[in-house]
Parts: structure tokens; sequence; C-alpha cells
């Protein structure tokens, strides 16, 4: 798909059972290693290797078999940047993980498909606006998963279970950014000392929770982001404003249908613009 409407982050929810579950390799911590690239090229007797989709014969009945959830074997794996559509995937099955993928730090190889855009191209009759197709092996730099049971503990304000907490439970503001921010954590990889997954990731974290649509105008959310991220927004490499390179979102991703997305989306471009502010008075 085009850059100019690649989400900035993705998300996969995958069980034991994900893809079949016949292949212990076609999920986990290590990657997404879709059915075709796990065995030798039956005429090169060697690990088959990614090219482009167009190489695929019957490309357009292979996606519709795998947007069907027909068993075939597939050149893809299924992603999503609405967090919730991939935690509605591990509802059940053993080793249950939250898998993020940041689009900045994609493998060469790897090549994303928003399905409406594959409708559109008439390579598909599904129309599942809330499903990413990824082409190729998911490893590397930009992918990192978290354990279910690790979320579960971690979430002590019922952010991820996506139910408000009653009586005694209720929470503040303060703690529901604070758990959100715990929960941004988990998700950045060891090896990625940016600032940008624990941000975006709180926001996210935190939207799967709040109701409120218009938090584009709630200075309180915005003002609480901004003291508990401090650290992390002043770290941020922030691009330009109007350089059309992305920073912690997207502003074109796509969210019809999706008002956490929307919210995401608004949220972080308001931080970003916050941030930028605050940069220019310190320079005067």
């Amino acid at each position: 798909m085009s850059r100019r409407t690649l989400p900035r982050f993705l998300f996969r929810g995958f069980t034991s059972m994900s893809g079949g579950g016949s292949d212990s390799r076609l999920n986990s911590p290590k990657g997404i290693i879709p059915h075709v690239f796990l065995d030798l090229d039956p005429h090169t007797k060697k690990p088959r290797l990614p090219t482009n989709i167009y190489d695929i014969q019957n490309l357009q009945g292979m996606i519709d078999d795998h947007l069907g959830n027909v068993a075939t074997p597939t050149y893809f794996s299924s992603w999503a940047a609405n967090f919730m559509t991939a935690r509605s995937f591990i509802h059940h099955g053993v080793s249950r993980y939250l898998a993020i993928l940041d689009t900045d730090r994609l493998e060469s190889h790897v090549r994303v498909y928003h399905v409406p855009a594959l409708r559109k191209a008439t390579l598909t009759y599904h129309d599942y606006s809330e499903e990413y197709l990824i082409y190729g092996p998911v490893t590397g730099n930009g992918f990192h998963c978290v354990s279910w049971n690790m979320l579960k503990v971690t979430d002590t304000a019922g952010l991820i279970r996506n139910r408000a907490l009653q009586g005694t439970e209720r929470r503040s503001l303060k703690n529901q950014v604070c758990v959100a921010k715990k929960l941004a954590s988990l998700f950045r990889p060891p090896h990625d000392t940016r600032p940008d997954i624990i941000i975006a990731v709180t926001v996210v974290m935190y939207c799967n929770f709040n109701d409120n649509s218009n938090v584009n105008s709630n200075a309180v959310l915005l003002d609480e982001l901004e003291e508990q991220l401090s650290k992390e927004l002043q770290a941020l490499q922030l691009p330009a404003k109007g350089a059309g390179q992305v920073g912690l979102v997207n502003p074109y991703t796509y969210h019809e249908g999706f008002p956490s997305v929307y919210r995401l989306v608004q949220v972080l471009l308001a931080l970003e613009d916050r941030e930028r502010s605050r940069r220019e008075k310190l320079l005067g």
C-alpha cells in the first residue's frame, strides 16, 4: 500500500492455534512466518524467499481464501491498526500474545496491503476495513510481542479488557494514564531506545477504555499525558510540521468505523503540536 496511508503501528493477536496451529513456527515471539515460507521451495530445494505478490499464482483466489479463513497455504499474515481488533483474536487457545509492528522499521521484503485497497484493485471480493495483510515473514527490529498473561497482570485499570471498573476499582485519569504507560512499556523491544512506542501505545491503551469522542479538545487529558510522558516527549525525534514525514502517527490512517483509531490519531497529533510549541518557546 502507499506509505501515505500506512499506519505507523500495526497489531496482531495470536495463540498457539492461529493460522491453523499446525506448526509452531507460524506464530511465535520470534516472528510471524506465513505457511508458504516455512518449507523449502519445491523447485530450488532452498528456503522460499519473498519476492512480490504478483509472482503468486491465482493471487485473487489465494487472498480470498486467506480472508475467508479457508485452510490454504498463504503468503500473508493479518494485522490491524485497531488494538482491540487484534485483541479479539486471542479469546481461546494457549500461548496467547499480542504483537506490535513498527512500520518505520519494516524489513525490505515486507509489503503491507489494506484489504479495501485490494478490493478496489479487484484482488478480493472481501472488504474487511479493519484488516491489513502483510506479505512475507515478519521478524526483525520492528517486531515485538507481549504475552497476554503479562498484559493482564500489568493492567490494573481494566484498559485492555475494555471495561469500566466499578466502585472501589474505579480509577482516576492519572491512574489510567499511568497504567497505560506501563502496558506500553511492555511493547517496546529491548533494543529500541526510542520513546515512540511508549508514547503512542500509551495513547492506544487509554483510547481503548475512554469513550470520549472529543479528546482532541480535552485539555485535561492532554495535560495528563504531557506530564506523565514528559521525558519521552522531550527525547522524541519530531518531524517538522508539514514536512510530509510520519512521526508518532500517520494522520491519514484509515479510521472510518473505528472511533478509537480516530481518537488515537487526534491525540497523538495534538501531543506532537504541543511538543513543537514547547520547543519553539525554549528557542525564543
